[in-house]
């Protein structure tokens, strides 16, 4: 006969709202420990951009920072807790302890179903969007995963909602050849989208400020590369720009240096161009500005929202559609650099 047993998680709520679970304990735990949210996503097996996500909602919840970064640079930059996480933590500790001596035995307690599940490609306005989203009430489970993999899972119906920004290069478009390839066609709906403006950081000791010049550069191995994981829009619009070049110069891309290395996030590009670790890499031109980088303009390209038709009349999927058309996201767009509505004129857009 099977053992049935019911087993508790401990949770540090504010005002009644919960602000550190279990997921939060051991990020915090996690990045106390090693002083490296690059390491701390590693170790736990959450993509960086989660990690991020998860703290700050915590943060703005409470009003003060958790967590104390600085960028890289010679002597390597780093993370660390704030009182406020460390006062956390040992509240969190504290709870523990009252479960085991209540003889509640181990911290675990399964979250309700959500109310929107969605996979999505790295992206700082998503974030916002989600968090507008937990404001009005809706449970969100996301999966940072890459362009490609959100159409997989998507097309496998093991989420509601997938993110996307993949070029074709024999169409010159984004995302619909895509979902010929994934089975979606005729499957899907689109929600939204917006441009994001894609562009080449460089690193300090890059000279050149012409994109051409420093793709050669690249293929002739003066350069090194901080790449994006496979499956990525990035990744995918990069491996282009490299084809389109080595056509021209002679080399192959396969000898770029750092290339075979992925990364999983902008951030995690930007951050290895400014500590030094990296002279370039493609990145959104939100992320670069943020890291203080200097950066060539590449393409505007398109970053939507794609939901199975079974599905576009669930709660989570209706909000998040409202979110997508409504004026407060037009206000961000206008408001945040590197981001615009999309525009109907895709040949003026690309240029």
């Amino acid at each position: 006969m099977k053992k049935i047993t019911v087993r508790f998680e401990c949770v540090v709520q504010l005002n009644g709202k919960t602000v550190l679970d279990s997921d939060l304990f051991h990020m915090l735990e996690t990045i106390k420990r090693e002083h490296s949210i690059i390491k701390t996503s590693r170790i736990l097996g959450v993509p960086y951009s989660r990690v991020w996500e998860t703290v700050s909602k915590a943060e703005k919840m409470i009003g003060e920072p958790l967590l104390m970064t600085k960028r890289g640079g010679k002597n390597g930059g780093g993370a660390n807790l704030t009182i406020m996480g460390e006062k956390l933590l040992k509240f969190y500790k504290e709870g523990v302890k009252m479960l085991a001596t209540a003889g509640l035995a181990v911290p675990i307690y399964p979250s309700a179903e959500p109310q929107l599940s969605i996979a999505y490609s790295n992206d700082p306005l998503l974030a916002k969007i989600l968090e507008k989203l937990s404001e009005e009430g809706v449970s969100v489970k996301g999966f940072c995963i890459g362009s490609g993999l959100s159409l997989a899972m998507l097309s496998l119906e093991e989420v509601d909602v997938a993110c996307t920004h993949l070029y074709d290069p024999l169409t010159k478009s984004y995302n619909e050849p895509y979902l010929k390839r994934f089975w979606l066609q005729g499957n899907v709906v689109k929600l939204g989208g917006y441009e994001r403006q894609l562009v080449m950081a460089i690193g300090e000791n890059v000279k050149e400020d012409n994109l051409e010049k420093v793709i050669k550069l690249l293929l002739e191995g003066w350069l090194k590369l901080a790449n994006r994981n496979r499956g990525s829009g990035t990744r995918v619009y990069l491996d282009f720009l490299l084809e389109e070049a080595e056509r021209r110069v002679g080399a192959r891309c396969n000898h770029i240096r750092g290339y075979e290395r992925e990364h999983f996030t902008h951030e995690e590009v930007a951050e290895k161009i400014a500590s030094g670790d990296a002279d370039v890499g493609l990145v959104l031109r939100n992320v670069a500005e943020k890291y203080g980088l200097r950066w060539i303009h590449v393409t505007w390209e398109r970053y939507e929202y794609y939901a199975l038709k079974s599905r576009v009349r669930s709660k989570g999927v209706q909000k998040l559609k409202e979110v997508l058309t409504s004026s407060w996201l037009k206000g961000v767009l206008l408001s945040t650099p590197g981001y615009r509505k999309i525009s109907d004129r895709v040949e003026e857009e690309r240029k």
